[in-house]
């Protein structure tokens, strides 16, 4: 009943502690580009999420790769820019 909350809510804390452990490191604004797309692929997950599917979570899941994907090329792309 109340999981694309539960999950909304880790999913916000994690874009939270990246963008936190961004800012201490000092990253640039290139990166937060590339976490705002982060947080929009997370954002997906959790809007199309159909709880009661089991499949639904897996495709989901599997997706989480375009999240690592998003991360490692948003920090590259700060570091190059």
């Amino acid at each position: 009943r109340r999981t694309r909350l539960i999950v909304a809510l880790f999913y916000a804390a994690a874009v939270a502690l990246w963008g936190a452990a961004a800012i201490l490191v000092g990253v640039g604004s290139v990166f937060f580009v590339g976490l705002a797309l982060v947080a929009a692929i997370l954002a997906w997950q959790i809007f199309t999420l159909h709880p009661r599917e089991p499949e639904s979570a897996l495709v989901r899941f599997k997706a989480n790769h375009w999240v690592g994907l998003a991360l490692t090329l948003s920090m590259l792309a700060d570091w190059i820019v």
